[in-house]
């Protein structure tokens, strides 16, 4: 089963959240380093139709970037950075009221990308400029051999 976001709510959801990292990156833009990185996203082995992912340096001002088919590329601060990605389904049954007056209710949107990618992240980098950051995540956790 194909699970994606509607694409006006994703996209105006993505908006918001890359319109509030830039606005908090602007203030000291001149007089820090930046690098320019970019790679794939896959889930369970697809790539990533549509999400988020974010950058957040020890020192510094988190980035942020649209994951689109699977690819993403990022302007961040260089050296050690946690890693957070995101990406929202439609659940299949439940509703949420429409904020409109006279519409019909709107799927309720939940989190498709297990906590130990985002919440509680198990993923860093290393930031180089020009640098290539792949990341293959999966439903289920890893549990071995």
């Amino acid at each position: 089963m194909k699970m994606t976001a509607s694409p006006r709510l994703f996209r105006i959801v993505s908006l918001g959240f890359l319109s509030a990292m830039l606005l908090t990156g602007c203030s000291d833009e001149g007089s820090r380093e930046l690098v320019n990185i970019s790679g794939t996203v896959t889930f369970d082995g697809e790539p990533l139709e549509e999400g988020a992912i974010e950058f957040h340096p020890a020192a510094g001002t988190t980035e942020g970037a649209v994951i689109e088919n699977g690819k993403y590329t990022a302007t961040i601060s260089p050296g050690t950075n946690r890693v957070k990605i995101t990406a929202s389904t439609e659940h299949p049954t439940r509703k949420m009221p429409n904020v409109e007056p006279d519409k019909p209710d709107v799927p309720e949107m939940v989190e498709l990308i297990p906590a130990q990618y985002n919440e509680n992240t198990t993923l860093s980098i290393e930031a180089k400029n020009g640098g290539t950051h792949d990341f293959d995540l999966k439903s289920e956790p890893d549990t071995g051999p």
